[in-house]
């Protein structure tokens, strides 16, 4: 009886400490805007997330030791066979150092992230409270925003800040839309707010996958609600789009016409004149990549005073060749299509989790072409995987438990193929 009773007790510190430890996931990704670094190159952000998984793999195994909190490995099986092709192609990366080991940590975490929230977070309530905590987010980048528009903090710092903060918000907007229709004005408030501050950091990327997630909002019941959403969002687009701090952020000479970028006539920053030459190094490797964390060390060599590619697909290419390049676009299908059948499935607070993630994962995608979105664990995936691990995991609640969470029009053997089965 004493040994159960311990038992017990170890499962509910364990739980306790999942809930926690995926709580703070969006609270992390607020806090990690404000990167403290200090002269011998010590950032805060990087402690952070070094701290998270290691907690992490600690946590997992302890979770998963119990019949309670097993889950169940299907659903992260298409990841967890990109994150091999990652760790196996460090075989012929050009010597494996610390930054190797370090940027293939960052592209896997978000899995072991997800996995723990589809432990730990069984009831709505728990969904509920991960969904509060990027309130929590959007105050901290709210303050982030308004310290970089009034010029506080040195430029040089603050302008490295700008693309992951305008990043975490364009996930906080996808998770506040998610709420429509449930509810009709917050959902909608929310995301106007993220993307006027997301504009005001001068985003182009962030500014345009925001608006784009209204357009392939999935909750629409008629093709012309979608046809006149579009047709709105496009005309506000072309609004913001000659928006002074739009335009400067377009045009070098601070002006232009939607046909020039149309043409693709305007400042890239670098990327139209490194980009083939990176591709051309990495066709030399065309199959199996140069190894994860090599593109940090060759990109300087043709794009002045930048280590990454900003372009994540081209970044694949380069160090995990075809063969990492097809496992991620497979991951990344395959999940669009489960998180899509889940949607028709599910109802309330966990239908609107799955909405979250829809958007977010088409905002990850999108901004991916021009980005390093992949590579901001912190700042983006932990949170959005966090997210999907929670919907899976109250999912496989509702279904062990015969919920009316689930539509009823739909057989469990159908919906549990793509759902983690509890045990």
């Amino acid at each position: 009886m004493q040994a159960t009773h311990a038992r017990n007790a170890e499962n509910t510190l364990f739980h306790k400490l999942g809930l926690w430890y995926v709580w703070s996931t969006p609270v992390l990704a607020g806090l990690s805007t404000f990167e403290i670094k200090s002269d011998e190159g010590f950032t805060v952000t990087g402690l952070l997330w070094v701290l998270q998984f290691a907690i992490g793999v600690l946590l997992l195994p302890m979770l998963w030791s119990t019949d309670e909190h097993r889950g169940d490995l299907r659903p992260w099986m298409p990841w967890i066979a990109w994150s091999g092709v990652l760790w196996i192609s460090l075989l012929w990366a050009p010597g494996i150092g610390r930054r190797n080991v370090q940027e293939t940590i960052q592209l896997c975490m978000p899995i072991l992230v997800g996995m723990i929230a589809a432990s730990v977070i069984r009831t709505r309530a728990d969904l509920r409270r991960l969904i509060s905590m990027f309130s929590i987010t959007f105050v901290l980048l709210a303050l982030f925003t308004v310290v970089f528009v009034s010029g506080v903090f040195d430029e040089e710092y603050i302008k490295t800040r700008v693309r992951p903060a305008a990043l975490t918000m364009t996930l906080v907007g996808c998770v506040y839309l998610s709420g429509y229709p449930r509810r009709k004005v917050w959902p909608v408030i929310g995301w106007l707010a993220c993307a006027v501050l997301t504009v005001a950091t001068q985003s182009r990327m962030a500014a345009m996958t925001l608006l784009l997630a209204p357009v392939i909002f999935p909750m629409f019941k008629t093709r012309r609600v979608n046809i006149a959403t579009a047709c709105l969002f496009a005309v506000l687009g072309i609004g913001l789009f000659y928006t002074p701090v739009i335009q400067k952020r377009f045009f070098e000479d601070g002006s232009g016409k939607l046909s020039e970028a149309f043409q693709g006539d305007y400042a890239g920053a670098g990327r139209f004149e490194a980009w083939p030459l990176i591709w051309e190094e990495a066709r030399t490797r065309p199959l199996i990549g140069h190894g994860v964390g090599s593109a940090y060390d060759f990109v300087p060599e043709v794009w002045e005073d930048t280590n990454h590619c900003h372009n994540d697909y081209l970044r694949l290419f380069f160090e995990t060749g075809v063969i990492g390049l097809a496992f991620f676009v497979f991951a990344a299908i395959y999940q669009l299509v489960v998180i899509h059948r889940q949607i028709g499935s599910t109802r309330g607070a966990v239908r609107s989790a799955y909405v979250a993630v829809w958007l977010a994962f088409w905002a990850m995608l999108v901004s991916s072409a021009t980005d390093n979105t992949i590579l901001y664990n912190i700042y983006f995936t932990d949170s959005l995987f966090a997210i999907l691990g929670a919907a899976y995991g109250v999912t496989a609640a509702v279904h062990a438990g015969v919920s009316t969470a689930v539509d009823p029009t739909r057989s469990t053997l159908t919906t549990m193929r793509y759902s983690p089965a509890t045990r």
